[in-house]
């Protein structure tokens, strides 16, 4: 049977009992009809019942009570009124479920006795008389549920309505109390409300009404609201009869009859309340006083009831946030969904206007108070559960697990009973469960060797399978591809990037420079054990510089920004935790940020495209995130033993690459930190069986010599930071641009070789200085005014967009060390500034060491002697046949030949270099 045929069957099934009924909205208790007046003095024929139901087939039923119908409806609510009903006794009768209650029908007295209907003269007992109405079966509860028949009165007979429900149960002082009070309210006398007075036409009735629903939701007396109604309507201008009066007393409490089963979704609520708070019809908060004179009242405190259902703990491995789900209903029974509040933010209370505009607190101060405290007493024995904000390795009931944006891998596998919620950004880091038999995927991942020549790929693979060992050992280096717009350098980030999900390429990945640096630092902080990828590092100014200076310093660094809290307390510092693998057309600016990263140069066309878009389609489809997986789940068993084992291992592996000459002192330890991992993936590789003991050395040995060369090459990215290389870069251009010139000491005029002085010769044959005087030449010397030089060669550094150089106390510092300027010791300190006669007055200068000149800086002619022994040297050795890399590396360093001048040799003699061999063009 449809709802309709389903409906209209009961309602004419109630008119053949003689009951009158009407039609009400569906999933309501408010009448369809604009009046039904008509209906509380007649009943419905069955041809009009069967208009209504055409017109609004899904409408509810409601029987209308008193005289019309010959039926009372005793309206039980709750315990309270089920357990009167015990101790007064009551006959078996018509019986109807409601939800939480219960509709007792009764046989009305008739012979012109009216019974009025009544609400509270009992606790939890109504009374539905004359002008009444009650919701019928089958009709559906605006909560849902279904009216339901338990003794249906087709099969069982109307009891006679008791008599105590009619007499009352007051005691007499009750009575004599509630008296006083009528005469109290009706003489205007009355000190718990304010009456309006003085009520102008066609606002009487709308102010009046609104008046009686205030006094019924504060739980007055009914009675008493009558009395201060009528009160009020003999005052209103001009006075409304005391008939009109009752009326708006009658509407305001049916009005909050119909709301007054609020169901079971708020049930779970009250339950949990502080007895202090209770909920009133249609679902608004209270908080119960009581005044000097006992009387209790009712005072709103929001528009809507939440309860906190979890504590939630969000842990990012080194903050623990506290933070609330909470849940609730508005006012009229709508759910309100879920939400998390941090519970710093819960006492505000500003987070309810997540709920949107509907859900409202009253105005004042102690109403959130009380809000809030009524919330709370809700609770009580609520789980608690912790949320894991980061990636990379946890040890969780004594087991490590690796945390990612799908879950956590272990020892056995994916682990379902952890759980993580990962930042938005950092969504895609989702590893796939770990393959039975990760052969394959171990084989797709080697092949990126072959996408590139490897000196850039041996160290892309190395750095990726050394991500996730920053648990055991800390990583403090970080990798930057540079090269032209098209050189595919981005593409190979992205492959790097795809180890740890399908969803990363070269148009997703997840750091870009034109990002904040707060967030940036955010996101490498809880990018844990993970490479984390940051694109594009194009710079148009200083300021790109500068960000890439305190994110990249601080992966070097293995530290972070000390911050505070408003407090004045520390906050825990955020430094990058992860793997930084960055890309750029140019390169970050510094000497020592330089040293703290391997920076190696993308051609175009040095890229195998072929190759690079089979491994992007391996990489989209997860093979390269299965073969990661499946490391970290062998990692997960092995976590202790490396923690104690990778140290160790380092300060070995960078004993053996000290040997070699190096730039920097960073660039061993570099060298020994992506050595351990590619150490780790080729054990694994042996462990999974992808490769034999002899592939693991053969592979291993190419992989050692590969990245001893392209950590040498460091040493040019290094020299051209270098402070003092650059000073001096800067100084000659000065002057041979015409921005500087020096003078003669002595008479400040046109100096010995005025041409690389910054002078200039006119038609004539005579002299002229170009630009500003910032020194002197005397003897062969070169004296600075130190104010002026620094000021000129600052303001060059700005204008080619190279940087600047530090400070004028470490420039002269640094000159000092590679004793190019004079200096006096005074005391325990070197002074740099030293006082000379020019021009005939006492002045402090810095003294630049004889043989200084605009081609040639001290030391150019030792180096170029050396520069020629280097190249003597090659030419001999190779002379005599091909020579393997480590070999010739040995004899050049016990012809006390550095590593860098062997390389300025090769390059300059066109030495040819295939696989391990050197040999002539």
């Amino acid at each position: 049977m449809t709802q309709k045929a389903e409906m209209l069957s009961y309602a004419l099934r109630y008119a053949e009992l003689g009951w009158g009924v009407i039609p009400l909205r569906n999933k309501d208790k408010r009448p369809l009809l604009q009046s039904w007046a008509k209906y509380q003095q007649e009943r419905a024929d069955e041809e009009q019942i069967k208009r209504w139901w055409e017109k609004w087939p899904d409408a509810n039923i409601a029987i209308v009570t008193g005289q019309v119908s010959g039926i009372v409806v005793i309206d039980v609510d709750g315990p309270e009124g089920l357990k009167i009903l015990q101790e007064k006794g009551i006959p078996n009768t018509v019986v109807a479920k409601t939800g939480k209650g219960y509709h007792y029908y009764f046989k009305h007295p008739g012979g012109g006795t009216e019974i009025r209907s009544f609400t509270r003269r009992f606790p939890g007992l109504d009374l539905r008389g004359d002008g009444g109405y009650v919701v019928a079966p089958p009709s559906v509860h605006p909560l849902g549920h279904r009216y339901e028949w338990e003794n249906p009165p087709w099969t069982s007979s109307l009891a006679e309505l008791p008599a105590w429900i009619l007499q009352g149960d007051e005691p007499e002082q009750e009575k004599e109390k509630k008296e006083r009070e009528i005469r109290e309210v009706e003489q205007g006398q009355k000190p718990f409300t304010v009456i309006p007075l003085g009520i102008p036409e066609g606002q009487r009735n709308d102010t009046l009404f609104r008046f009686a629903c205030g006094l019924v939701g504060k739980g007055y007396d009914p009675v008493l609201v009558e009395a201060a109604v009528k009160h009020a309507a003999e005052h209103c201008n001009p006075p409304l009869p005391k008939t009109e009066a009752q009326q708006i007393v009658k509407s305001a409490l049916r009005y909050y009859d119909a709301c007054e089963d609020l169901g079971e979704v708020y049930k779970q609520y009250q339950d949990k309340l502080d007895k202090r708070y209770c909920i009133r019809p249609p679902g608004v908060l209270c908080y119960t006083k009581f005044t000097a004179r006992g009387e209790k009242r009712l005072i709103p405190l929001a528009n809507f009831v939440a309860r906190p259902v979890k504590e939630v703990v969000r842990d990012d491995g080194v903050n623990q946030d506290l933070e609330f789900e909470i849940e609730g209903v508005l006012a009229g029974g709508r759910k309100l969904p879920r939400i998390r509040v941090p519970a710093k933010d819960f006492p505000s209370l500003s987070w309810v206007i997540k709920w949107g505009a509907g859900a409202n607190v009253e105005p004042g101060q102690g109403a959130k108070d009380r809000v809030r405290h009524a919330i709370q007493s809700m609770g009580l024995d609520i789980p608690r559960e912790t949320i894991y904000a980061h990636l990379g390795w946890r040890k969780v009931n004594d087991k490590w697990l690796y945390l990612h944006a799908g879950g956590a891998i272990g020892e056995e596998g994916p682990v379902s009973d952890v759980l993580v919620d990962i930042d938005q950004q950092l969504h895609d880091y989702r590893l796939p469960e770990p393959p039975s038999d990760p052969r394959e995927a171990v084989r797709t991942s080697l092949r990126l060797l072959e996408v590139a020549p490897e000196e850039i790929t041996f160290p892309l693979l190395a750095a990726a399978f050394r991500a996730p060992l920053g648990e055991a050992y800390p990583i403090g280096f970080y990798l930057f591809l540079a090269g032209p717009t098209g050189a595919k350098k981005t593409e190979l980030t992205a492959l790097i990037q795809g180890f740890w999900g399908a969803n990363f390429h070269s148009k997703n990945l997840p750091g870009g420079w034109a990002s904040t640096a707060n967030s940036l630092e955010r996101m490498a902080f809880l990018a844990k054990d993970a490479v984390y990828v940051i694109d594009d590092f194009a710079p148009t100014g200083e300021y790109l510089h500068l960000e890439a200076d305190r994110i990249l310093r601080a992966q070097g660094n293995m530290s972070g920004r000390a911050r505070l809290r408003p407090d004045g307390s520390l906050k825990p510092r955020n430094f990058p935790r992860c793997l930084i693998v960055s890309s750029g057309e140019d390169i970050p600016r510094g000497q020592s940020l330089r040293a703290r990263g391997l920076i190696q140069e993308v051609e175009p066309g040095v890229v195998d495209i072929e190759r690079l878009t089979e491994l992007q389609a391996a990489a989209r489809e997860g093979v390269l995130a299965s073969a990661m997986s499946a490391y970290i789940k062998w990692l997960a068993g092995r976590m202790d033993k490396l923690k104690k084992f990778l140290q160790a291992r380092h300060i070995e592996l960078r004993k053996v690459v000290r040997k070699r000459d190096f730039a920097h002192d960073r660039t061993p330890d570099l060298t020994a930190n992506l050595l351990l991992g590619l150490e780790q993936f080729l054990v694994f590789c042996g462990a999974c069986g992808v490769m034999t003991r002899e592939e693991q050395e053969k592979l291993w040995k190419k992989g050692v010599e590969t990245l001893l060369r392209v950590t040498e090459r460091q040493a040019g990215y290094l020299e051209t930071e270098d402070p003092v290389e650059r000073f001096l870069a800067l100084f000659h251009t000065a002057l041979s641009s015409g921005r500087a010139h020096l003078s003669d000491a002595s008479h400040g005029g046109e100096p010995e070789n005025p041409q690389a002085s910054g002078w200039r010769q006119d038609s004539k044959g005579d002299w002229h200085p170009l630009g500003e005087k910032i020194g002197w030449r005397e003897n062969g010397s070169v004296i600075l005014d130190p104010d002026a030089t620094y000021a000129v060669v600052q303001r060059l550094a700005r204008d080619q967009g190279s940087g600047c150089l530090p400070t004028q106390r470490v420039l002269w510092k640094r000159l000092a060390e590679r004793g190019l300027i004079l200096t006096r010791e005074e005391g325990n300190r070197s002074r740099f500034a030293i006082k000379r006669i020019v021009e005939g007055q006492r002045r402090r200068v810095i003294v630049l060491l004889e043989g200084i000149d605009e081609t040639q800086t001290p030391g150019e002619h030792e180096q170029d002697e050396r520069k020629t022994f280097a190249e003597s040297f090659l030419l001999a050795t190779l002379e005599t046949g091909p020579k393997q890399t480590l070999e010739l590396l040995e004899e050049a360093q016990k012809a006390g030949i550095t590593t860098q001048e062997l390389l300025e040799a090769k390059q300059k003699l066109r030495v040819k270099v295939i696989g391990d061999l050197w040999l002539l063009p």
